[in-house]
Formats: structure tokens, sequence, C-alpha cells
């Protein structure tokens, strides 16, 4: 199989491990009817700490999966009418992409910071 190495970001949040803390309470805001799609909040922290409510925002999500699971960029768009780029080199995952966020640029390949081709390993209990 062809394939690159994956590099998962999203801005420069790669990393990013979110503290726990009250939204509600610190920012006057009530998000309890609205759902945060991160895996370790990611997306929560941006919206209370960074962009605020920005609305008609760009992203790049590399990694993006189905679009919906694990995801750091849904809920810019859903909710702040952000647009953007998801990219997924899995097809199987790809092929979901493209059905749950349909309103984007979704492109099927992977990236890498080398110039040579690499080797792509996937996890199958992650595609189930």
């Amino acid at each position: 199989m062809v394939a690159i190495h994956i590099v998962k970001y999203f801005l420069y949040f790669c990393a990013l491990k979110v503290a726990s803390f009250n939204v509600v309470k610190k920012y006057n805001i009530s998000y309890y009817n609205i759902m945060f799609y991160s895996q370790d909040k990611q997306d929560e922290y941006l919206e209370t700490h960074i962009f605020k409510g920005y609305k008609n925002g760009f992203f790049v999500d590399v990694g993006a999966h189905d679009g919906k699971s694990l995801n750091n960029t849904l809920y810019f768009e859903e909710n702040n009418n952000w647009t953007g780029i998801n990219v997924e080199p899995i097809k199987k995952v790809y092929n979901d992409l493209l059905v749950n966020r349909p309103n984007c640029i979704n492109i099927n390949c992977a990236v890498c910071n080398m110039m040579e081709i690499q080797n792509l390993y996937v996890i199958q209990d992650i595609l189930k």
C-alpha cells in the first residue's frame, strides 16, 4: 500500500490537554445543550478560550476521521458557521467523512513532512 505517515493536528493545538473548568460560571454562557466532539475537549477549549463565538472561520483538519467522532472541527461548523478542509487517509473512514461533512472540502490522502513515500499502518479496531 502506498501511503504517507499521518501528521494529526488542529491549528497549533496538537497535544493540548485541557484542564477542567466551569464554562457557565466563568463566561456566563450556557453550553449545556451544545455538543462538543473532540477526544480531549480541544474544541471546547478553543471555543471558550480562543475563538469565543468567532463566526465564519476556516479550518484545516488533518486526520479528520469520519468527521463526527473525536472530531476537532465539527462543533465550529455546526455552531459558528465555519467551513474548511478535512483530510483523512483511510478510505473506509473517508467514505463516512463524505457523508458526515458534505459542506467541506474532503480529501482522501495523508500528510507527511518527508518527500519520499511512507507506509501508513492502520489499526483495524479503530475502523469498527
